[in-house]
């Protein structure tokens, strides 16, 4: 087998070229080398290129390191015991001796602002810490788990929020006894509920990106997917969020220290020694300035520095978040039922076929939508053959990927599947536990996903995420997973294989990006491959390799294929046969060559005359009227009849139910009864090729 190259047309490359192309892609990395400015590779990478180009963020940074040498080793830096006092030397100004002078009982003030640093920093750091410990967990698992949990959690945030921190804090103290450790549990309880609101809120939104549908597709883990794929997709916000909170739990052990709650005299805290200058402010108004000035400082330099890192990732991309519909579903395992009319669509329950990879059988799939229930699929049936290719195509809205995300069990939070079946090799998909289904995912059944750039982890390498697959479905070693991983690359056509497993996600085209999800895909040697529009994003050169490439992999293996797209051209390219889907049902299934000379419905047909595939030069396309409707809003009878020229008023009034017809089947009250429809203009085309 000949696998297609990324570059069309040629099979390999001579010496000289590969040199020239080698130095070609290298010309602009050692320019950028030289100067200075080579792009960085992951975002920490950001965060160091601007910290180094932005005077103020190495300011602050130089600030926080000297704080962090004075609380590490004070009694190096101090020049004076903090706690020995002098009472024939109270309340002098700077001195040689003093260089920050003494306070009321003759203490040296730039010594205790030095042992001060220790408490300031292992007060924010302990309440930050606690804080953290609490609010990150709660935060990834009431985000990604959501429902009642999710419900319940954040009720409690909120009312915890409500409240004033300080006072919360000051009732935690008054309960527990006054003392920094006693006052910073207080401030971590208060600052944990910041935590778990930004944490879910950016959960929230990483769960649906691609790569966690990814990370579910090859069977990872629920805690593996938090820990692994999202945390680190999210801990550039979660790191602003600890450099606000040490600068806020900063000036909260100050404020609580000043109020004689938190450090106790005579321990050295800059809050307590604020407290003891506001005392003598009359006698020595210079005494307050010192702690001022340092708990100024850090609290600047912390704020500087969320603000560095905030500008830094600010390039990546902003991902949407959807609003997610709780109620509705959680309930009752019947929810409201559909209207009869839809009901009755329903074809004559069918068994799963034995000999088929792939069997769907009266698939259901119902969405809650605030408070109602609404359907997205209905009665969805198909089989796929092992060695075989079923395209699945409509317009966008049919419910094709849904279909596919059923199959996978990778329904969105909000949707459920109430009915049918899906049978793997005649195993019950539908009736596994959730173990047994990650089991299956990734390594049996696998999917290839439409946007390869955002199904890959940004977070890992290549051979990091397919060698992941490897490992957990094959249990390889990391050695084996890596030559297994560059054998794979090297067999999807990837060029440089071994240089491809160290790169990440953004450093890929387009192409290679897709080529990199197929060699994940086909990993584990699946039975079933889902590729969900994986050529909707490429230009037509890659759509070509990347159908061929598919092809080639389903004869070496014989893998069954469903292949979900809204090209007709590329259903005539990789199908065996066709399912056409509309407003969530399957409207027709045909052999492709049938389908393309005589659809039995009237919207294959509508979708076959406004291609362009195989239409002779001069022709006019054709329209379809209005637009698939969407759940909820679809009409009764059969669904296509407001935009179909052939309805009936029987078509309005019945809704039809899939019907076999000879070898296929269709879902249309008056199938044979239009003749016009029966005859694509691209059958005639065809026609005209086969007589060549």
């Amino acid at each position: 087998m000949t696998i297609a190259p990324e570059h069309p047309g040629r099979d390999s490359a001579s010496p000289d070229e590969v040199k020239s192309m080698s130095e070609t892609i290298d010309k602009p990395r050692r320019r950028a080398r030289r100067a200075g400015a080579e792009q960085p590779r992951t975002r920490w990478g950001k965060v160091r290129s601007r910290v180094r180009r932005d005077p103020v963020a190495i300011a602050a940074l130089v600030a926080l390191l000297v704080i962090l040498i004075c609380a590490l080793i004070p009694s190096v830096i101090a020049t004076h015991d903090p706690l020995a006092t002098d009472l024939a030397s109270t309340l002098q100004g700077p001195s040689a001796e003093h260089w920050l002078g003494t306070d009321n009982l003759g203490r040296d003030v730039f010594s205790r602002l030095v042992y001060a640093s220790r408490i300031a920093v292992l007060a924010a750091a302990e309440a930050a810490g606690i804080a953290m410990l609490i609010g990150i967990p709660l935060g990834l698992i009431v985000g990604f788990v959501g429902g009642r949990l999710d419900d319940v959690v954040m009720r409690i945030v909120d009312g915890f929020t409500a409240l004033p921190g300080l006072i919360v804090a000051i009732a935690v103290i008054a309960a527990m006894g006054p003392g920094i450790h006693n006052a910073m549990l207080a401030v971590g309880l208060v600052f944990s509920t910041t935590f778990v609101r930004v944490t879910r809120g950016e959960v929230l939104s990483a769960r649906r990106h691609q790569y966690v549908e990814a990370a579910q597709v090859i069977g990872t883990r629920t805690p593996a997917i938090m820990v692994k794929h999202i945390l680190p997709n999210i801990i550039g916000p979660i790191a602003v969020q600890v450099s606000l909170t040490l600068a806020a739990a900063l000036l909260v052990e100050a404020a609580l220290s000043f109020l004689g709650l938190g450090a106790q005299p005579p321990d050295a805290s800059w809050g307590v020694m604020v407290s003891e200058a506001g005392n003598y402010l009359p006698q020595d108004p210079f005494l307050i300035f010192p702690p001022g000035v340092a708990i100024g400082i850090t609290v600047l330099s912390l704020n500087v520095l969320a603000d560095t890192v905030l500008g830094a990732l600010r390039d990546e991309p902003i991902r949407t978040r959807w609003r997610r519909h709780r109620a509705a579903l959680s309930g009752a395992a019947t929810p409201p039922a559909v209207t009869v009319t839809e009901s009755a669509s329903r074809e004559p329950e069918r068994e799963a076929e034995p000999a088929a990879a792939l069997s769907v059988r009266g698939l259901d799939v119902l969405a809650a939508r605030g408070s109602e229930v609404i359907s997205v699929l209905d009665d969805v049936s198909f089989d796929v053959a092992p060695g075989s290719t079923l395209g699945l195509v409509g317009e966008s809205g049919s419910g094709k990927t849904m279909t596919a995300l059923a199959v996978m069990g990778l329904l969105p939070q909000n949707v459920r599947r109430t009915g049918g079946g899906i049978w793997l090799a005649g195993d019950d998909l539908s009736t596994m536990s959730g173990s047994a289904l990650r089991d299956v995912r990734g390594d049996r059944m696998a999917m290839v996903f439409q946007e390869p750039s955002s199904a890959l982890d940004p977070a890992f390498t290549i051979g990091n995420q397919i060698g992941e697959v490897l490992r957990h479905h094959k249990g390889m070693t990391k050695t084996q997973a890596r030559e297994k991983a560059e054998h794979l690359l090297d067999r999807v056509g990837i060029r440089n294989p071994r240089q491809c497993l160290d790169n990440y996600p953004h450093e890929l085209s387009g192409g290679m990006a897709q080529r990199v999800m197929i060699a994940l895909a086909i990993s584990c040697d699946p039975e079933v491959l889902i590729a969900d529009e994986p050529t909707t994003a490429l230009d037509v050169t890659l759509k070509i390799q990347v159908a061929d490439l598919l092809k080639d992999i389903q004869a070496e293996n014989g893998m069954a294929m469903v292949f979900v797209t809204h090209e007709l051209g590329m259903v005539a390219e990789v199908a065996d046969r066709v399912a056409v889907m509309y407003a969530g049902e399957v409207v027709e299934e045909q052999a492709v060559d049938d389908l393309m000379r005589s659809p039995l419905h009237p919207y294959t047909a509508a979708l076959l005359d406004s291609s362009a595939q195989g239409r002779p030069r001069g022709t006019e396309l054709g329209v379809i009227p209005g637009s698939v409707p969407s759940p909820g809003n679809r009409p009764s009878g059969c669904r296509f009849s407001p935009r179909c020229s052939f309805a009936t008023a029987e078509c309005v009034s019945a809704a039809p139910v899939l019907a076999d017809i000879g070898a296929a089947t269709a879902r249309c009250v008056h199938p044979l009864g239009h003749p016009d429809i029966r005859r694509s203009p691209v059958a005639h085309q065809i026609d005209g090729l086969e007589a060549m």
